[in-house]
């Protein structure tokens, strides 16, 4: 483990190289957008994509129903039943692009912790700082 973290850290060393210079808040957005990207090729690779459009065409269907039928309380009832039991069948849907996703995504995640999370503040930037006295 601790290989593969060296390994990652060089890695992002790299990447994280031109950013240095700006705001944080630049490279991670471009490190986000990356992401995004990849997790988005993933989930349209490892997703049953026909199955999922039918399950959020059948969503928006029944909040139609509710709209439709604002004044029949048992019809709204039966109709956000179904949203939700159509809701636990996407995330079933999803959850097997997420087992091809967050292995990986956790190891960024530690990077950008280890890059960002622990850094110094900027000459004039304004912190906050609590301090608990212990009385005598």
């Amino acid at each position: 483990m601790r290989l593969l973290n060296a390994a990652l850290r060089h890695l992002f060393d790299l990447l994280l190289r031109p950013f240095h210079a700006l705001p944080a808040a630049t490279g991670l957005v471009v490190l986000a957008a990356l992401a995004a990207m990849g997790i988005l090729w993933v989930f349209k690779r490892t997703s049953n994509q026909e199955r999922l459009t039918e399950v959020k065409r059948q969503i928006l269907a029944d909040l139609f129903e509710i709209r439709l039928f604002n004044d029949n309380f048992r019809l709204i009832w039966r109709a956000q039943l179904a949203i939700l039991r159509r809701n636990l069948t996407y995330l079933r849907l999803s959850l097997v692009p997420m087992l091809f996703v967050l292995p990986p995504l956790a190891f960024v995640i530690a990077q950008l912790q280890f890059h960002y999370a622990y850094a110094a503040p900027a000459a004039g930037e304004t912190t906050v700082l609590r301090a608990t006295l212990a009385e005598g």
